[in-house]
């Protein structure tokens, strides 16, 4: 895939709450563990940006309001799966 633009792709985790603080400190790293891995592979044509861990739809919807407020429209994708 050629990138004209300098794209930045956002990796956001989710889970839930219920499995205790301790859990989701470490969904967050391994996050960020992943997140510094693509960057440094040198493989992927641009940027990927972690998000913090989302445990729910209002912390869903809090988040991308606020991420799609601080990013210029020319440079947002989506990827859902």
């Amino acid at each position: 895939m050629e990138l004209k633009k300098n794209y930045k792709f956002w990796f956001a985790t989710g889970s839930q709450d219920l499995y205790g603080d301790e859990c989701l400190s470490h969904v967050a790293k391994h996050a960020q563990i992943i997140v510094q891995n693509f960057n440094e592979s040198g493989i992927l044509p641009f940027e990927v940006v972690w998000k913090p861990t989302l445990i729910d739809s209002t912390s869903i919807r809090r988040a991308g309001y606020r991420w799609f407020q601080t990013e210029s429209e020319e440079s947002m994708l989506s990827l859902q799966t």
